[in-house]
């Protein structure tokens, strides 16, 4: 995300704009899990429209980690597979 937002906003926006987006997907997280008290995890798809307004494509409640895999920086995809494997949906 760093990579994609440098070349539309200056370090100390873009940090600010991945701060917003991760309260967002906080905010959608703690609504579904009051409402939902049996999810564990939860993936949020967020789209960015020209002016970087951001729109919610999708929201699951079991994300798929193997997406992740396919970046360079595997940090995300361990912690995802950790999840995943905590609660028993990987062996």
């Amino acid at each position: 995300m760093d990579t994609l937002l440098t070349a539309y906003m200056p370090g100390n926006k873009k940090e600010a704009y991945t701060q917003m987006l991760g309260g967002l997907g906080n905010k959608i997280a703690q609504h579904l899990g009051n409402t939902y008290p049996g999810f564990k995890e939860v993936g949020v798809d967020i789209g960015l429209d020209q002016n970087l307004k951001p729109w919610i494509i999708e929201v699951n409640s079991r994300p798929d980690p193997y997406i992740f895999n396919q970046l360079k920086d595997k940090r995300m995809y361990r912690k995802i597979y950790r999840y995943a494997k905590a609660y028993g949906r990987i062996r």
